[in-house]
């Protein structure tokens, strides 16, 4: 999508939401992590952004509700300057309570590893070539902002977001595929089997993209594209 501080705005745009609650939020956010978040961050990510799921690279690194799969976001940033200390704020805020962060440099990219007590990676994050990134798992981050065709170059996902009109932004993409196959590895065989034939009569569609656009301050407009295999 294009924008993540204008989607931020647009969440309390809603008429369901008063300013109130939205200075709530940000007080109680600014003391847990001592920056402000949509001063000190999402108003520099003006540019495109994507959040995205994908295989991760196991030794539980990046594993989500016990799948073998992580998250992670990417954002270009206006302002790399002024990300960058809010990436050093965060850092702090995450020393305080006792989570060590390492932090290294490699292909124009400064990357900071968060690691509790267990020694498990909780996250990375960081910013380099303009993208401010965050993500549960070191691979998947760097496929999508070293990889030889980034999500939003591939094909079929090309195809699919042309089927949204042109006021949607696209903020949801599945690959049907490959999640059933995330979620069939973390099954015993028995489980995998069932679950293989609950989910035939789906297998005709392969990729889902959903689109949004808020037309009004109290409505959501929301566009499902169905991938369907080609004739």
């Amino acid at each position: 999508g294009s924008h993540l501080d204008l989607l931020y705005e647009s969440i309390f745009a809603s008429e369901s939401l008063s300013e109130e609650s939205r200075d709530s939020f940000e007080e109680a956010f600014t003391d847990q992590f001592g920056f402000d978040l949509y001063a000190d961050l999402l108003s520099d990510l003006n540019g495109s952004w994507v959040l995205y799921a994908a295989r991760s690279a196991g030794n539980n690194e990046g594993s989500l509700l016990d799948l073998p799969m992580a998250v992670a976001l990417l954002a270009e940033t206006s302002d790399p300057e002024a990300t960058q200390d809010t990436i050093d704020r965060v850092t702090e805020a995450l020393e305080e309570v006792f989570i060590t962060v390492e932090q290294d440099s490699r292909s124009g990219f400064t990357w900071n590893e968060a690691v509790p007590l267990n020694a498990t990676p909780l996250m990375f994050y960081g910013q380099g070539e303009g993208f401010f990134f965050l993500g549960t798992d070191r691979e998947v981050l760097e496929a999508g902002l070293t990889g030889s065709t980034p999500l939003f170059e591939q094909t079929r996902y090309q195809e699919l977001t042309n089927g949204l009109s042109g006021e949607l932004t696209p903020s949801l993409y599945v690959n049907l595929d490959e999640l059933y196959e995330i979620i069939g590895e973390a099954m015993s065989d028995e489980a995998r089997e069932r679950f293989e034939d609950s989910i035939d009569p789906l297998r005709a569609i392969q990729q889902i993209v959903l689109g949004s656009s808020l037309p009004q301050s109290d409505v959501l407009r929301t566009v499902v594209v169905i991938g369907l295999p080609p004739r």
